[in-house]
């Protein structure tokens, strides 16, 4: 009876196996569709003399055909351009322009070349910039950067772009905002998917017969969620609450019977909520969760640090400033005074309106630390324009208390320069992200210490909070794949997550 049993399993599981394998080909045929748009560098190379022992008896010097003028250092970059989405992307959809950036090199050239369908090249030549009206119809080349205009891109079109560059850098970094999708790098995981769905039947079967036998002995806690009632107020930072809300939102799906609240009030605002709680009732605290942009100071020795994410930050202007990247030293001028107008630094004839975040913010804790080295000076604007409240302030600077009003405000104040999570601003056309020390913001420069505006997302709870609490088991669940899954998909980065562990670099705890 035994062996009989075991074979039902077996073809049971096997059966299984094969309607997952089924139900994912459908799921990825049919059900998640999206607007992608997807890039591959094709090459990326030095234009110089081969073999480099015929240097000693040739010069090479490449020119511009337009005007004659040499190109020192040239090379060339050929970027794939492909819709590999299963939907139409149109011109409407691309809210923020597909831009390509090559750090330390200027573009001095661009082409289309290997258009699919052919005539795709002459739509993007004649592209027209609805937000740019005085700008030239197809690509935008300016300093390091190409955009390209927003058009249509149907189901499977492709292209490549074919870019003359001057410089000695080798990076190419691409950046765009697609509404209800996204433009990401091509890599492997979108190859071969036939035959990785062609295989996935036998290796389902096989893991999920194996899984029959290590569930006897694995800690059921491991795969399920511990659902709990109650009560849980999580505050603070307005960088980190939204993807918090989406993480709160998915627990209250699997466990019902747990109320949520995610108020974003600012680092300082949450940490001092939680630490005065606790000091008064520390049994109310164990319902209270605070979320803080870096680590809290040492006044709030109270309060346990979990390091959950790492988060980027940007710095932004608006577009009338005619800036693509500052120096920390040009950023700390501009904040003491010594810059006050942005030709001053390579941008337009532009007076420079700083547009802050207020004291509370974890957000503006992360730009003084990392960036200025010291506190941002006094409020001096209540609009922004001018200096109504202090005639003989040194710079131009009002503040707000959310993300959101920041962004609004910079978007429509001409010169204005402010700070944001990386990507909060895509979808404002008039705000541009701009380079750091020539370094575009994301998780792989921090990594390697080359960007420096970033920080730690972390949550403070009033000590350790008691096992059977609500509070507790959002903690554990904060842990899993789910939240994780959430967390990667706004833009934050896991402290620990699948091959990746930055609790002994990055989020290591400080104080």
């Amino acid at each position: 009876m035994f062996e009989t049993t075991a074979d039902n399993l077996g073809t049971f599981f096997s059966a299984a196996a094969l309607v997952v394998s089924l139900a994912v080909w459908l799921i990825d045929r049919y059900v998640r569709q999206r607007r992608i748009v997807s890039y591959r560098v094709h090459l990326n190379t030095k234009i110089d003399v081969s073999p480099r022992s015929a240097a000693d008896v040739a010069d090479l010097e490449l020119r511009r055909r337009t005007d004659g003028e040499p190109v020192p250092g040239a090379s060339l970059t050929l970027v794939r351009v492909k819709n590999a989405g299963r939907l139409d992307v149109d011109a409407v959809d691309i809210v923020r322009p597909l831009t390509f950036t090559f750090p330390r090199r200027s573009a001095m050239g661009v082409e289309v070349v290997e258009p699919s369908p052919v005539e795709l090249r002459d739509v993007i030549m004649n592209a027209r910039w609805p937000d740019h009206p005085g700008r030239v119809p197809g690509p935008f080349m300016e300093g390091d950067r190409v955009e390209l205009p927003p058009m249509d891109l149907n189901e499977g079109v492709r292209f490549k772009l074919l870019v003359l560059l001057s410089g000695d850098g080798n990076e190419v970094h691409a950046r765009g905002y697609i509404r209800g999708g996204k433009f990401e790098r091509d890599t492997n995981r979108r190859r071969n998917r036939g035959l990785v769905l062609g295989g996935l039947s036998l290796l389902l079967a096989g893991l999920l017969i194996g899984l029959v036998i290590v569930n006897s002995r694995s800690d059921p806690s491991e795969s399920t969620v511990r659902c709990l009632r109650g009560q849980l107020q999580i505050e603070g930072s307005t960088a980190f609450a939204p993807v918090v809300k989406l993480i709160a939102d998915e627990y209250h799906k699997t466990c019902g019977d747990a109320d949520i609240a995610v108020v974003a009030n600012g680092s300082i605002s949450g940490l001092r909520a939680v630490a005065n709680t606790g000091a008064n009732d520390p049994k109310t605290a164990a319902a209270r969760l605070a979320m803080s942009d870096g680590p809290a100071s040492g006044d709030f020795g109270s309060l346990v640090a979990r390091p959950v994410s790492v988060v980027v930050f940007s710095l932004l202007v608006n577009d009338s400033a005619g800036i693509h990247g500052l120096t920390v030293d040009q950023v700390q001028s501009v904040y003491d005074g010594r810059v006050t107008n942005w030709k001053d630094v390579g941008g337009n004839d532009a007076p420079i309106r700083l547009i802050s975040r207020g004291s509370e913010s974890g957000t503006r804790g992360a730009f003084e630390r990392r960036v200025l080295g010291t506190q941002e000076p006094p409020v001096s604007s209540n609009d922004c324009f001018t200096k109504d409240r202090d005639p003989n302030a040194a710079t131009t600077r009002c503040e707000f208390s959310s993300e959101a009003s920041l962004l609004d405000q910079i978007s429509r104040t001409p010169g204005a320069l402010g700070y944001a999570e990386r990507g909060a601003a895509a979808t404002y056309p008039k705000i541009n992200e701009i380079a750091l020390n020539g370094w575009t913001p994301d998780i792989s420069t921090v990594e390697r210490g080359d960007y420096p505006f970033w920080e730690v997302e972390y949550l403070y709870t009033y000590g350790t909070p008691p096992g059977d609490s609500l509070l507790s088991a959002f903690l554990e669940y904060v842990s899993t794949d789910t939240a994780k899954n959430l967390l990667r998909g706004e833009g934050f980065t896991p402290c620990v997550d699948r091959d990746k562990n930055l609790m002994a670099t990055l989020c290591a705890t400080r104080r």
